[in-house]
């Protein structure tokens, strides 16, 4: 009889908890060095925690909207919906795409056209720059994102973490797909692709932005700020048991898989050198070579292998041969291995070559072969 009371309330736990957790992936819990608090400082009820290093990620389940916010803030993947997927919203997207040639997705809260096929996600916070990227590939010429009263709703920044992510895919559409080009509109009105008829009726209603007007509306709505300042830690924090971290485990989130497939469907970009300085999703890595020792710790806390480093050593453990790579295919841009670097030897910066991006190539940041470290033994 207990058993049953204790797997009811697993259940029902279950089901009150919409954000599922993966704390491996979290860098903040992997080194006492890491200041990342995307999660905290961008969710808009205050409803997320973190601990320190080897410690947990809190969610208060009371203050939780399940906006999907933080989804698309953490660039690890350590939360996801599970009411609203990656795999659902494209899939449902691509449908109404094949038909229409245009999408609409609208927020939880926005009123819903019986005649317009619409895709639903939580909160337009969710919507990511793969996701939209993705959508061109498919063959979209335009998005209109529908929204309710943001002012009034619990998750109310969701227009703001879309502005950043539209500003992110035009960024990278410009410069790896030149052949597609999509249009975004932004309102509480149908979509453009239905409004034609309504137009020829004599309706009021609202009209396609071009993107610099689309950018400006959501500046002037956003009268608010996503950047808070925010405790992200506690100091008397009640650590459970140590457990092993594996830094050996790399991954790469579904976001980035889904980034490459999507450019990959487009022709090869041209040889234009692509600045990642102001891109949120990509990077590119420059070294100073007097300063890294080849020490590994870079290429060791690295969550997505974007940084490997390849060490020989004798009998004695002295490095022989050592070579570091960094692979910008790999990189999510989380900051992680600055921040572990005791000599700050690397830094984010420097044209990125779509090319070499495309086909997941790698840069050779630093070498030492035999005789550059032997004479200094």
């Amino acid at each position: 009889m207990l058993g049953d009371i204790k797997l009811a309330e697993r259940v029902l736990s279950n089901l009150e908890q919409a954000v599922a957790v993966q704390e491996d992936r979290c860098i903040r819990l992997k080194h006492k060095r890491s200041s990342c608090q995307d999660c905290v400082t961008n969710c808009p009820t205050e409803a997320i925690r973190v601990g320190h290093v080897r410690g947990r990620i809190l969610i208060d389940w009371e203050k939780c909207v399940a906006c999907g916010i933080c989804v698309n803030a953490c660039k690890t993947s350590v939360f996801a919906l599970k009411q609203y997927t990656d795999r659902d919203l494209l899939e449902r997207g691509r449908d109404i795409i094949e038909k229409r040639k245009g999408l609409e997705i609208r927020c939880s809260k926005a009123d819903q056209d019986p005649e317009t096929p619409s895709v639903e996600v939580s909160c337009l916070g969710f919507i990511n720059a793969a996701h939209i990227v993705a959508f061109a590939a498919y063959g979209a010429e335009t998005i209109h994102f529908r929204h309710g009263n943001c002012h009034d709703c619990d998750a109310k920044w969701g227009d703001a973490r879309l502005l950043e992510e539209m500003k992110t895919a035009d960024d990278i559409l410009g410069a790896f797909m030149t052949n597609k080009t999509i249009s975004p509109t932004i309102g509480n009105y149908p979509a453009p692709f239905k409004l034609q008829r309504d137009e020829l009726e004599g309706k009021k209603t609202g009209a396609a932005m071009s993107r610099r007007e689309f950018f400006k509306y959501l500046t002037r709505q956003a009268g608010f700020s996503a950047a808070k300042t925010v405790t992200v830690f506690w100091d008397n924090e009640t650590k459970p048991a140590r457990q092993p971290i594996d830094f050996n485990h790399k991954f790469q989130p579904a976001k980035r898989q889904l980034l490459l497939a999507a450019l990959r469907t487009s022709e090869l970009p041209d040889k234009k050198p692509f600045d990642p300085s102001k891109n949120l999703m990509l990077a590119n890595m420059e070294i100073e070579p007097s300063q890294c020792g080849l020490c590994e710790s870079c290429a060791r806390f690295c969550p997505t292998g974007a940084l490997t480093q390849r060490t020989v050593r004798d009998v004695r453990g002295r490095m022989i041969e050592a070579e570091l790579k960094f692979y910008p295919s790999r990189c999510v841009k989380c900051g992680f291995c600055l921040e572990a670097c005791f000599t700050r030897a690397l830094k984010y910066g420097g044209p990125l070559d779509k090319n070499l991006f495309l086909q997941e190539g790698a840069i050779l940041l630093k070498k030492r072969d035999q005789e550059q470290i032997l004479p200094q033994e």
